[in-house]
């Protein structure tokens, strides 16, 4: 369960700051008792939702955020390109063609890193949308008689 919006867009839930994990619990409440438009993957958010609520609140703390390739990728050059800057930068007494292919090396390394796709296959993964701009909360709708209708063998994850 990924986060697909804002400023934690990629998180996985256990992730995120309290604080959030309180809004979304706000946005899908676990209700049950409502029957309003169905959406197939808001069961899924409000379950996983309210169960990391769950494990906080028996004193689970959030995981340490795990960075995709993609920005451990453009860490890495940029990183690199500072510590070899260090040496061949012509106000530290290098060459200035050294420096200059190194920044062009940088340059081309960082396109690169754009191309690396997400860390998930799209399919295997649920991703908590935007808000809706209405102030009504979104709420899935369970109904007893309708259960099973429009899941396939691809929608269960084990």
């Amino acid at each position: 369960m990924l986060v697909g919006y804002g400023d934690y867009t990629g998180w996985r839930l256990s992730e995120v700051p309290d604080n959030i994990l309180t809004e979304l619990a706000k946005r899908f409440p676990l209700n049950t008792g409502r029957c309003e438009e169905f959406k197939q993957d808001d069961l899924f958010v409000v379950v996983a939702v309210h169960e990391e609520l769950a494990r906080r609140s028996a004193g689970g703390l959030p995981q340490k955020r795990v960075p995709p390739t993609k920005d451990l990728a453009k860490e890495i050059i940029g990183k690199g390109f500072r510590e070899l800057s260090k040496v061949h930068h012509p106000d530290r007494s290098g060459e200035p063609a050294i420096q200059v292919r190194l920044t062009a090396a940088r340059d081309q390394l960082l396109k690169m890193a754009e191309s690396i796709g997400p860390d998930y296959r799209e399919r295997e993964v649920v991703m908590i949308p935007r808000p809706l701009t209405s102030s009504k909360p979104r709420v899935a709708a369970f109904d007893p008689n309708d259960y099973g209708q429009g899941i396939t063998e691809d929608d269960i994850p084990f």
